[in-house]
């Protein structure tokens, strides 16, 4: 690459704008060094145009996993940094977009080098209040993660998972994450999770996470063995049970 084909390409990349004030305080705002480099990856395509940057782009150009991001940005929006709105564009159709206005707010109100205590708690409530989410959490997030408001009938589904099935709340957003993760915005998918994870006695994200190292590791030692074909299909967690009207009715009888 020529030094002129270097700087039209320095150029049309673009710049990223982002305050001292966060940079060099970030931490008394709640913000750890993983948020902070998620956020400028955030705002650069905020800045672009782009209102709700790809999960899995952001992992590649941070050479980490869509997990971790994910993850992340979670942590952001229970933390009181970073929300998810949803806004209609120039054709009146429904869209979600990330808003740190939050964080904006919150070096508003921050005092750097007097208030690191009253921060700590405030911090330490709001991790709390969001360690165990709420039916009302289900719904919010679920919209937020769709982009779309739910249906009379997803909003029954989401009631039968809670008061029939008695899913927990924390598994039901365990099972929207890994849709989410694997890009399939329906519920029937959710349901399928949720159930076989109920047919193999799963009960904690704990659980599912052991679940899953297992089933990887056992996937990596077949193919390593060469005992069967590396699969095409892209399995979240682990392999997914066909439901049946057998289990169906199994599940009913919960």
């Amino acid at each position: 690459m020529g030094e002129d084909d270097f700087i039209n390409q320095y150029i049309t990349a673009g710049e990223t704008n982002v305050s001292n004030l966060l940079l060099h305080h970030y931490h008394e705002f709640g913000m750890t060094t993983a948020q902070l480099v998620i956020y400028l990856e955030l705002k650069s395509a905020l800045d672009r145009g782009v209102s709700m940057p790809d999960v899995h782009e952001v992992a590649t150009w941070l050479e980490t996993s869509d997990d971790q991001v994910y993850s992340q940005i979670q942590k952001m929006m229970a933390n009181g940094l970073l929300r998810q709105g949803i806004r209609h564009d120039g054709a009146g159709k429904e869209e979600v977009y990330y808003d740190f206005s939050p964080l904006l707010e919150r070096m508003k109100t921050v005092r750097l080098g007097n208030n690191d205590e009253d921060l700590t708690q405030a911090t330490a409530k709001e991790e709390t209040a969001h360690s165990q989410p709420t039916r009302q959490d289900v719904y919010n997030q679920i919209q937020q993660e769709f982009g779309r408001m739910l249906s009379p009938f997803q909003m029954d589904q989401v009631a039968e998972w809670l008061d029939r099935d008695h899913y927990s709340p924390e598994m039901i957003l365990l099972a929207l994450k890994e849709a989410v993760m694997n890009g399939t915005f329906k519920f029937s998918y959710m349901d399928r999770i949720l159930l076989n994870w109920y047919q193999n006695n799963i009960k904690t994200p704990a659980e599912v996470n052991a679940e899953k190292a297992k089933f990887l590791k056992k996937r990596a030692d077949q193919q390593q063995n060469n005992e069967v074909k590396p699969s095409q299909e892209h399995i979240p967690i682990f392999k997914l049970g066909q439901r049946t009207d057998k289990t169906k009715d199994h599940q009913k009888s919960k």
